[in-house]
């Protein structure tokens, strides 16, 4: 089912867009090479579901979010989300729970899992320190091998975030495009490349995320720094033959 443009323009409205074209280039943008048909994705952090009713609305089986509507968030998204899945007669397609990621599991697992602006949320407290305290790490690494529990083998993963390092922060100042970030919350696209190959996933692409309506001028360091720090991850989860290796070792060990 591909979407007609006024549907994912009111769709995106409700969700916080401000127009089909800023919807589509972030979308766009962001599961790019992404095949999407029959898949079940997994939205972590969700929001109001901006890529949960795009996942379904461009092919997707099913789409999970999970919205707890803690750090990071904001009260009334999952209410949002379950009303704009029912003015669209997509609640047979997409869900929320108001659950957080080590909470959640599932008789079913997914084909993609995407964490936008959310993964630093997770916790709030380690993530400050992930780049130097081992203390951090080990607690972002039980949280991706939950994850992994929760998907296919060679499932994608794409993680979108802002970078710890911006030049308005470095000066002291709040960041005139975005008031609210708290820079010292987050970490540089490396650190979490890391984790992910610490945890196990391959990594596939980074990809500096583009402003809109500049396109890909803006896609490099040097404009993020300036700008919102952005970026774009994705991995793949280990493919079966390695997980099944992974369950002999730990048995052998054991």
């Amino acid at each position: 089912m591909k979407p007609n443009d006024l549907t994912l323009k009111e769709i995106g409205e409700a969700v916080g867009y401000k127009s089909l074209s800023r919807y589509k280039h972030r979308g766009d943008f962001i599961l790019d090479g992404i095949d999407l048909k029959g898949k079940r994705v997994l939205d972590v952090g969700c929001g109001p579901g901006a890529w949960c009713f795009w996942s379904v609305l461009n092919g997707a089986s099913f789409a999970q979010g999970l919205e707890p509507e803690a750090d990071g968030s904001s009260a009334g998204m999952v209410a949002t989300f379950q009303e704009v899945a029912k003015r669209y007669g997509l609640e047979s397609k997409v869900s929320c729970l108001p659950v957080k990621l080590e909470d959640f599991s599932s008789d079913q697992k997914f084909d993609i899992a995407i964490s936008y602006a959310s993964i630093n949320h997770m916790d709030e407290n380690a993530v400050q320190r992930l780049h130097v305290d081992s203390s951090a790490v080990t607690i972002y690494l039980d949280k991706l091998a939950h994850l992994n529990t929760l998907l296919h083998a060679e499932a994608d993963v794409i993680v979108v975030d802002c970078g710890r390092f911006n030049l308005w922060n470095t000066l002291g100042m709040k960041n005139p495009l975005i008031r609210t970030i708290e820079f010292q919350k987050h970490q540089e696209p490396e650190v979490w490349i890391r984790l992910f190959e610490k945890a196990g996933y391959r990594y596939r692409d980074f990809r500096w995320s583009p402003l809109y309506p500049f396109g890909r001028a803006t896609m490099n360091r040097l404009a993020q720094v300036l700008t919102m720090s952005e970026f774009t991850l994705r991995f793949q989860t280990p493919p079966q033959v390695s997980r099944n290796a992974r369950v002999c070792l730990a048995s052998v060990q054991s």
